[in-house]
């Protein structure tokens, strides 16, 4: 397993890391506390842009109020456009905090956990703090992190449906 640290300084940021794991895996978890439209362009890319055979889920939490109403509205858009592609769900707990990405390709997968919300900030602003891992199997750490999400996704989230 590697590590590395993201921290939107430099020649790192979140946004190229997360747009170039879209461009190459099967299927992707992301978890995030807050969602702006300036954190949702590189998931519309992906889907555009994309062979389709990617499979994308994405929880989003509402706390504090920070998810833009506009952002959710856009997912709908884009839901109801590649459906097959991407589902959205909003996680019921009013203290989910996550932040934290799962790429699954064929041969290696890869996930982030830190700071970054998927807004612009959270996606490019030096200040965030984010681990990536990478693995070529889906065990240990990578399966734990994919477990607590998928119990999340089934147990503590509901579709999004309106807003």
């Amino acid at each position: 397993m590697r590590l590395d640290v993201i921290d939107n300084s430099g020649a790192t940021s979140m946004i190229a890391e997360l747009r170039q794991e879209l461009d190459t895996c099967r299927r992707a978890r992301l978890a995030t506390a807050s969602l702006t439209r300036g954190g949702i362009g590189f998931i519309e890319e992906a889907l555009r842009g994309r062979p389709k055979n990617l499979r994308i889920q994405l929880l989003v939490g509402l706390y504090n109020g920070h998810t833009e109403a506009a952002a959710l509205r856009r997912l709908l858009s884009l839901q109801k456009r590649f459906g097959q592609y991407i589902e959205i769900r909003i996680a019921q707990n009013d203290r989910f905090h996550w932040k934290t990405y799962l790429f699954e390709g064929r041969s290696r997968s890869a996930a982030f956990v830190g700071s970054s919300n998927l807004t612009k900030d959270g996606l490019g602003v030096e200040g965030e703090f984010n681990i990536r891992l990478v693995s070529t199997n889906t065990s240990g750490a990578m399966a734990h992190i994919a477990e607590t999400f998928d119990h999340a996704w089934e147990k503590d989230s509901v579709p999004l449906r309106t807003c």
